[in-house]
């Protein structure tokens, strides 16, 4: 997290320069519903100009630092959801470059750049799920997040790789 913190003005540049999307961008569990196979998106309020992928990078990590998935899951969680955003895109005729797309879900670990700092300075206060409702136990919350963290550092290493290879320049703290 500290190396993201130091590369943090090139993550934002490659999420500003990737292909861009309509995007929900506060697309965590509580804004979706499903029945079956099917799935609706709730509170577009944020909507807007966003980088393909990042609505997943967004996603995905929130649903275990708000405590609605186990972060043990989130490897498998993350590979099932990209193939299915990749599938979608397919579906409806994309040919962008996958690498591109993958690019854009590892960089918007950018996104949680505060979050490291913001857990230290609140590790004293009592730990509430999201909406404040119940006391959750600083073990869990910070054990949870910590290995989503640890998840996200691989996100950030991954994307360090692959811009390169799609012609960005290398992050300043390298590969």
């Amino acid at each position: 997290m500290v190396r993201l913190h130091h590369d943090r003005e090139w993550f934002l540049d490659v999420m500003e320069v990737l292909p861009r999307a309509f995007s929900h961008l506060d697309q965590w569990p509580a804004n979706v519903r499903s029945q079956g196979s099917e799935s609706v998106l709730f509170d577009w309020a944020f909507a807007g100009d966003g980088a393909l992928g990042e609505d997943l990078g967004n996603y995905l990590p929130d649903s275990v630092f708000d405590l609605f998935v186990p972060a043990a899951d989130l490897p498998g969680y993350a590979a099932r959801a990209y193939d299915a955003y990749l599938y979608g895109l397919r579906e409806s005729g994309s040919r962008v470059d996958e690498r591109l797309v993958r690019l854009g879900v590892c960089a918007s670990v950018v996104k949680y750049d505060w979050l490291t700092a913001a857990m230290l300075a609140r590790a004293r206060e009592v730990q509430r799920d999201y909406g404040g409702e119940r006391a959750v136990t600083a073990e869990l919350r910070y054990r949870e997040r910590g290995l989503a963290l640890a998840f996200l550092a691989g996100w950030a290493a991954e994307a360090r790789v692959l811009a390169p290879q799609v012609g960005f320049p290398e992050a300043p703290s390298g590969r």
